[in-house]
């Protein structure tokens, strides 16, 4: 247990801000990590160089909070970090409430969890599963009545449900239980700090949804640290219901190549951690991709860093898509984001970013057929 927490601190100091799933730093603007403002690390920075920030209380609050919590991570006494203990298996009759990230923390019984901080730095890591799962889930809280879901939003997750919270096996015909009994196929794309999560913390998804069994593929070109597979994916069988696979090549040369065909909206989905779709420097990185994504027909789920990182994905993809998709999800607060900011230091001075900040979802266009009478051809003669 002791190295399991290990594992997860390191992944909480290290993992990657969300704009960095971009494919190439050199696209990018310039962007230094927040501690290059002083030329010292964010764990030194004083009240002196705090109050050389632009004068707003609100930014220099955030800031605060980051350099306290980075602080905490790398000083408490003997490395005890009590919340990074995720529960397990949950009784079938204690219900999840994903309202936000307290009454989540409260259901799904994570005793060692009782400070604002310990919140941020558990959601640093567990904003990637509980996001997906709280749109996947029967107890989402995104529905048609609050307006984020729209029908054809129902109609994809009612469709995906039916393998994730499947029937009773008992009056199943055979055919039925081997189909939902398949692995539900969740593709991540642009993948990066949510593939080198530790797996345990993937794992959540596998109590949350007892009964289904998944498999994650995570593509992109920095989808590995360290040494790279040459093409070869890299498997593994983690657990009984969970397996991962990783490639490293785009996604639109792996779909020219068939290598996940045929999809299937029953049991395929996609999810794009703050990809960056409609950033001018790296749209023509996803131009190719989209498209085939619409010919699937699955449920994509895009989540932005910011609320301008988000729009402009929006924006982008109505501009060129826009007669060719169903919308999902409208875009909105994600309430499972990453609380922990992330502060960087960009062309317009000192940002504050939040992993899966926003969250917002499409699929491609279904047309429904539609019978046409004809009119009775005129008799002649």
């Amino acid at each position: 247990m002791q190295s399991a927490r290990i594992a997860v601190r390191a992944a909480v100091r290290s993992a990657r801000p969300a704009v960095s799933l971009r494919p190439s730093p050199s696209l990018l603007p310039q962007r230094r990590p927040f501690f290059s403002l002083f030329k010292k690390q964010v764990t030194e920075t004083t009240e002196e160089d705090l109050s050389k920030l632009p004068d707003d209380p609100i930014l220099r609050e955030k800031v605060k909070q980051a350099r306290d919590d980075e602080l905490d991570l790398r000083t408490r006494p003997n490395g005890n970090f009590p919340e990074f203990d995720f529960p397990g298996d949950q009784p079938s009759d204690q219900v999840y409430n994903f309202t936000n990230w307290e009454t989540y923390i409260y259901s799904r019984s994570h005793q060692n969890v009782k400070t604002a901080q310990q919140i941020r730095h558990v959601s640093k890591l567990l904003t990637y599963p509980v996001t997906v799962a709280s749109i996947l889930h029967e107890l989402s809280p995104h529905n048609t009545s609050n307006g984020r879901l729209t029908v054809e939003g129902l109609k994809t997750l009612t469709a995906l449900r039916l393998g994730l919270h499947p029937e009773p096996t008992v009056g199943r015909s055979k055919a039925l239980t081997t189909y939902q009994d398949e692995p539900r196929r969740i593709f991540i794309l642009g993948a990066r700090a949510d593939a080198t999560l530790p797996r345990h913390v993937w794992l959540q998804l596998t109590y949350l949804f007892p009964q289904a069994t998944f498999k994650l593929y995570f593509i992109g070109p920095e989808a590995l640290l360290g040494p790279q597979t040459n093409g070869t994916p890299k498997k593994e069988l983690y657990h009984p219901n969970m397996t991962f696979e990783t490639h490293t090549e785009y996604y639109h040369a792996l779909h020219e190549q068939q290598q996940f065909q045929p999809f299937d909206p029953y049991r395929d989905v996609f999810f794009l951690f703050s990809p960056g779709i409609g950033y001018p420097a790296t749209s023509h990185l996803w131009a190719p991709t989209i498209p085939q994504l619409l010919q699937t027909k699955c449920g994509v789920f895009v989540t932005g860093y910011s609320q301008e990182d988000m729009d402009r994905d929006v924006a982008w993809l109505r501009d060129q898509a826009d007669d060719e998709i169903d919308i999902l999800l409208r875009p909105g607060k994600n309430e499972f984001m990453s609380r922990k900011y992330d502060v960087t230091e960009g062309p317009d001075g000192i940002e504050l970013e939040q992993n899966n900040f926003g969250v917002w979802g499409f699929r491609g266009k279904m047309y429904n057929a539609k019978v046409v009478e004809e009119e009775p051809a005129a008799l002649t003669g």
